[in-house]
C-alpha cells in the first residue's frame, strides 16, 4: 500500500502555494524573512512526507532530493544574508522555483 496519490497531490499543492508566496516575497525589500519562514515550512513538511513509510521508492527519492535542495538553499542564503543580500534573495527564489517545478511534476504524474 502506498500513500494515496490524492494526499500527496494535496500536500504538494500546499507546498507549491507556500513556494509561490515565498517567490513573490523575495521580490520585495522587506520580504526576505517571510520568504525564508515559508521555505522553512516547506522543508519541514517535506521531512514529514518522506517519513511516510508507504511512499514508493521513486517518490521517496524525489522528495528527499527536493528537501535536500531546499535545505541547502536555505542554509546558503542564511550565510549570505549580511554579506551579499542580493545573492541570498536569489537563492531563496531558486528554492521556490525548485519546489514549484517539482510540485507540477507530481501533479502531472498523479
Amino acid at each position: 500500500m502506498t500513500l494515496p496519490s490524492s494526499e500527496l497531490e494535496a500536500a504538494m499543492g500546499d507546498l507549491a502555494t507556500y513556494a509561490r508566496f515565498a517567490a513573490m516575497l523575495t521580490q520585495t525589500p522587506d520580504g526576505m524573512g517571510s520568504a525564508r519562514e515559508l521555505l522553512e515550512t516547506v522543508n519541514r513538511r517535506l521531512g514529514e512526507l518522506v517519513a511516510e513509510p508507504t511512499l514508493s521508492p521513486a517518490t521517496y527519492s524525489q522528495l528527499v532530493e527536493l528537501r535536500d535542495t531546499v535545505g541547502a538553499h536555505l542554509l546558503a542564503s542564511a550565510s549570505l544574508d549580511d554579506v551579499v543580500p542580493d545573492r541570498a534573495r536569489q537563492l531563496l527564489a531558486r528554492a521556490s522555483d525548485t519546489v514549484l517545478r517539482n510540485a507540477s511534476l507530481h501533479a502531472r504524474s498523479a
